[in-house]
C-alpha cells in the first residue's frame, strides 16, 4: 500500500489554480465548487463544462468523476488521474 503525503493548504491552492488554467486553455468552462468539508477551508473541487460531458475533478486527490448521461454514458469514477484525463473526457465523452 502506498501512502501519499498530505498536501499543505498552499499546495492545494496552487494545484487548483494550475488545473483551472489548463481547463481554460483547452477552451472549456470551469466552475470552482464551494467546499462542504468541515476539515478544510480550501476549495478543492472543480467542475468542467462546455464539452460533450460534465466532469467533476478533485486536484489534490486526482479523482475524476462523471455523472451518467441517460442512454449514452455510464457513471464513471477514476482515481489517481490528472487534469489532462478530465479534459479529455469532457471533450470526448469517454476515455
Amino acid at each position: 500500500m502506498i501512502i501519499k503525503p498530505r498536501l499543505t493548504t498552499e499546495q492545494k491552492i496552487n494545484t487548483l489554480e494550475q488545473s483551472i488554467e489548463k481547463v481554460l486553455a483547452a477552451g472549456l468552462s470551469v466552475f470552482e465548487r464551494e467546499n462542504q468539508s468541515k476539515s478544510s477551508k480550501v476549495n478543492n473541487h472543480i467542475t468542467i463544462a462546455g464539452g460533450i460531458r460534465r466532469v467533476d475533478y478533485w486536484p489534490p486527490t486526482g479523482t475524476v468523476q462523471c455523472p451518467n448521461v441517460k442512454g449514452i454514458y455510464k457513471k464513471m469514477t477514476i482515481r489517481d488521474s490528472n487534469i489532462e484525463t478530465a479534459i479529455y473526457i469532457a471533450k470526448n465523452g469517454r476515455i
